[in-house]
């Protein structure tokens, strides 16, 4: 029983969308990761933002410092005048100065060693400004004090006036200074902001790829669930098919069994037919004369059992070497070919003739003949039995490829 084709399950290709899943993962991890780096960065231009704008403001604290210390070291000068105690003022403005210097000297290094020149250079030339227009009222200070020594007040006047330009000027320079570090903590936090807005930017694109996906999570999600739901309802059409199949084979099984109790039958049946034939010897050989079949009848007229003959012996054990020899060489006669050995059983099968003779029986591919011998040891030569009334005789026909045997203890009325 053929099963058909087209019932056979087809193979399903398994769309792996769990790889979708793996590369949203990594997608997530990494904007995870983006958005931890761009946190930092925010961090880390606050934490400079702050302290570029606590430097600069130090900054700025020094210069006013100066200014201050600056306007202290004017004081003498305008306090020599009034209180006349040239040694005490003399004194402040040495005191006052020395503070200036130091206060001086820390802002030019912090600007020279902490700012880039391209900053710093500016603001050097302007405190360095300051600076010589502070020096140039010190100078004046001390001619004042020289003149209020002489005793020459109407000079002294003149001196203070250019003692309290010289800090005018200062003070200008000063304001400038200032100024110019304003605008620097502008532009630097400016720049911060810039590059803050420009990471806020990019925060809004990663919450936006985020959202997508999100959105693409629930897609593959539902695509997914199509598949698995596609994926059951072609395994279960696969094992209805199965199943099917199943039971086609089981009927298929049914019918090989119902045949082969048939045949079974029908060998008993046979077997029991040849066993019954004790009168008549059936021998069957295959094509090249080994016997298959060896019923009672052949038993009891020849003298050996099944066991001896089935698949060990061929026909040559039942016939005398010369009888075949002799045969063989008048069928080649006859026939206009060689003819020898098992050939001279089989000669007239293979060309379809009907084949009767006395003591030698042979087909190729079925033949039935008649051959009696009472025992294998009764064997005697079949020249010498010719005229002999009981010797049996052989016929044979072809049919099939098996040689099959038939002989009757009753002797046959024909001769050769």
């Amino acid at each position: 029983m053929n099963i058909p084709s087209s019932t056979m399950p087809t193979a399903f290709k398994q769309v792996r969308w769990h790889l979708l899943y793996y590369v949203l993962a990594t997608f997530n991890i990494a904007t995870i990761l983006l958005s931890v780096f761009l946190t930092q960065q925010v961090l880390s231009i606050y934490r400079t933002s702050v302290t570029e704008n606590q430097a600069w403001a130090e900054r700025a604290s020094r210069i006013a410092e100066i200014v201050d210390l600056s306007v202290a070291a004017n004081a003498p000068g305008n306090d020599a005048f009034e209180s006349g105690d040239i040694p005490l003022e003399s004194k402040r403005l040495t005191q006052a100065m020395q503070n200036y210097e130091k206060r001086y000297l820390l802002a030019t290094e912090d600007i020279q060693n902490n700012v880039p020149s391209q900053i710093g250079a500016p603001l050097l030339v302007m405190l360095s400004g300051f600076n010589t227009e502070i020096r140039q009222m010190q100078t004046e200070t001390v001619d004042i004090f020289q003149l209020l020594g002489q005793g020459d007040r109407e000079e002294v006047g003149e001196f203070m006036a250019q003692m309290d330009r010289s800090l005018v000027r200062a003070m200008s320079q000063n304001t400038k200074l200032r100024e110019a570090i304003r605008n620097i903590q502008n532009t630097r936090f400016a720049h911060h902001t810039g590059r803050a807005a420009g990471l806020a930017q990019l925060s809004f694109g990663i919450i936006v790829l985020v959202i997508a996906t999100i959105f693409g999570a629930v897609y593959f999600g539902a695509l997914s669930r199509r598949s698995v739901l596609a994926e059951q309802e072609q395994t279960a059409a696969g094992h209805r098919v199965t199943q099917q199949q199943n039971e086609s084979l089981r009927q298929y099984s049914a019918q090989l069994e119902t045949i082969k109790t048939e045949l079974a039958t029908a060998n008993a049946q046979l077997a029991g037919v040849l066993d019954a034939a004790t009168q008549v010897s059936i021998i069957a050989t295959d094509v090249h004369g080994l016997i298959t079949v060896f019923n009672s009848g052949a038993e009891n007229l020849l003298g050996y059992s099944a066991g001896e003959m089935v698949g060990k012996q061929t026909l040559q054990i039942i016939h005398l070497r010369d009888e075949v020899l002799a045969h063989g060489a008048e069928l080649s006669r006859e026939l206009d070919y060689l003819v020898e050995g098992f050939e001279a059983f089989v000669a007239y099968a293979k060309q379809g003739r009907f084949d009767q003779r006395e003591g030698l029986s042979s087909v190729k591919t079925a033949a039935i003949s008649r051959s009696v011998r009472s025992s294998r040891r009764s064997r005697t030569p079949l020249a010498r039995s010719r005229d002999s009334s009981a010797w049996p005789r052989t016929s044979h026909f072809a049919s099939g490829k098996r040689n099959v045997f038939a002989s009757s203890s009753k002797p046959l009325p024909a001769q050769w």
